[in-house]
Parts: structure tokens; C-alpha cells; sequence
């Protein structure tokens, strides 16, 4: 089964069962983003998007950059992510290239897109290019923010630790800086429990996967050639969890999985389902986009 069908068809099994946690996301990410196991980016950088973005933001994804360029296995993976870093503009507006970060993190709340970037080495050399773009200095809430609402990229704002905020409208910016005071809920308040849970890998994305659960799903190499997909799904109640386990159990015995895949298990404890998933690594090529 070509990647592009196995997709399909994991979009046609949670249209009919509204389904599966796993290939939910699997099917609607496509992007590139993990927690730390790997890398040096520390779990911190997704819970840190977390944490920015409200209760009903779209989601997060984290990349571990260091690994996609410490693992040559990680090739294909890496390619396409210098693809969508290429798409985003980084590289020509901020002079800014992904082989420089540690990390990326992406979020989008109410269609409006986030980036947190984790390891630049000299951040001057950030602020003398901001300048010579015509972004203005100044302040949000005692955080140093350039600002210029006529780019594509209207905010950057320099937060403690050498991370880098950049947001797509300035209105977006000064909403997600008002969580580092804790002043409102955030969408971590939400997921925590689940985040916590899952294991390390080179993608962590956290989206919602249906209309009654929100998952927190990790991909990480297993082997030179195989990825392992773990998601952890919290659903609004046990019926639905017990639901969404039934049908994963029957996809697995009727081994209605695409021909990469294999070794996938399915398990409930509550109100919470945990799918996991062994697929060839180019396999994952496919759902590396910057997109919710």
C-alpha cells in the first residue's frame, strides 16, 4: 500500500468510527516534531509551546533538530523538514537556518501559527538582522519583542534560556505571552497527564484527535529502518475510549493496516487509550508538514 493510500484509508476509518486515535493524528499532522530522547532539545520545548497556547488551540509539534541532523539514517526525515522550513520563510526573512537549532516547536491557535526555536548560539546576530529588516524594538510585558505588523512575520520575541518566539501576528503574541505569567489557563493545563506519559522519540504532537479526545502522540526510531508511533488518548469519557479501543482491535485483527506497518497494540485503562505502531522510516516522510 503507497503512503498517499495508507493515508487514505486512515481517513476513512475514523470518518466511519470516528475512530482510531493514532491515524487520526497520523492522517491530519504531517509534520515533523518529537520529545527530547533523542536530541539536546529537552522535554521542556514542547511543554513550553503548551503552556503559551490556550485551551482550544489547534495543537503542538516538536522536532528534535539536533537528531534529524546527528542520524544519517534520519535523511529522508530531515529533508522533509528542511523543506517545510523552507516553505516558512525562516531562512531568507531571519537568516536563520534549521541546522543551527537545537529545536523547533510549532503551534497554532485560531489559525494563527507559532514557532519556538531553541539553540541559536548568538542571538545578536538575530537582533542585527531583525534591524537591518525594519523591525521595531520593543516591549511586551518586560519581554524584549521586535515587531513589523507589514511582514509575514509580524513578531519575535526573545524569552529566557536562548529561545526564540516567533509569531505570525503581533495581536497573537502578545495574547500567548500574557500564560508565561500564568495569568490564564493554557492548553498543558489540559494535556498534561498525557504528555507526561509519552516516551521519547524524534516527532511529539499533541492535537486534538476527534470531537471527544485530545492526544499526545511520539514517534522514535526503533532499529536503522523503523519508526515506533506511540499516542496516548484522553477521551471526554470511558464509553468513547472503550469505543475507539474496540475499533483499533478490530483494524489489528483484521490486519487492516498499511503493508509498512506492523507489531501495532492497542490498550485502555480508563478513560485514556494507548496506540502504538511500528512502521518502516520512510513511512513518515509523508506527515512531515508544519500543519495541524
Amino acid at each position: 500500500m503507497s503512503v498517499v493510500n495508507a493515508r487514505h484509508r486512515f481517513l476513512q476509518s475514523t470518518e466511519r468510527t470516528g475512530g482510531i486515535p493514532l491515524l487520526t493524528a497520523l492522517a491530519s499532522l504531517l509534520l515533523l516534531l518529537l520529545l527530547p530522547a533523542c536530541g539536546g532539545g529537552g522535554s521542556g520545548g514542547i511543554e513550553d509551546m503548551l503552556r503559551l497556547l490556550p485551551r482550544d488551540a489547534e495543537g503542538a509539534l516538536y522536532a528534535d533538530v539536533a537528531a534529524l541532523y546527528d542520524d544519517d539514517d534520519l535523511r529522508p526525515i530531515r529533508r522533509d523538514a528542511e523543506d517545510e522550513w523552507d516553505n516558512a520563510g525562516f531562512e531568507d526573512t531571519f537568516d536563520i537556518e534549521l541546522e543551527d537549532l537545537m529545536y523547533v516547536v510549532f503551534g497554532e491557535t485560531d489559525g494563527n501559527d507559532l514557532f519556538l526555536l531553541g539553540g541559536l548560539e548568538d542571538l545578536d546576530d538575530l537582533r542585527d538582522e531583525l534591524d537591518d529588516q525594519d523591525y521595531d524594538d520593543d516591549e511586551i510585558r518586560d519581554i524584549e519583542v521586535w515587531i513589523d505588523t507589514s511582514r509575514s512575520w509580524e513578531a519575535v520575541a526573545f524569552l529566557d534560556g536562548g529561545r526564540v518566539l516567533i509569531a505570525e501576528y503581533e495581536d497573537t503574541m502578545e495574547d500567548v505571552l500574557r500564560r508565561l505569567d500564568r495569568e490564564s489557563s493554557s492548553l498543558y493545563d489540559e494535556v498534561e497527564d498525557i504528555v507526561s506519559d509519552v516516551p521519547g522519540g524524534q516527532i511529539v504532537v499533541v492535537t486534538e484527535c476527534g470531537s471527544d479526545c485530545i492526544a499526545a502522540s511520539s514517534i522514535a526510531k526503533e532499529g536503522s529502518d523503523e519508526m515506533k508511533l506511540v499516542q496516548i488518548a484522553q477521551y471526554e469519557d470511558e464509553d468513547a475510549a472503550e469505543d475507539a479501543e474496540d475499533d483499533a482491535k478490530d483494524d489489528i485483527e483484521d490486519d487492516d493496516l498499511p503493508s509498512d506497518c506492523d507489531d501495532a497494540d492497542v490498550d485502555r485503562s480508563g478513560s485514556v487509550v494507548t496506540f502504538e505502531l511500528v512502521c518502516e522510516l520512510d513511512f513518515f516522510d509523508f506527515f512531515l508538514r508544519f500543519d495541524l
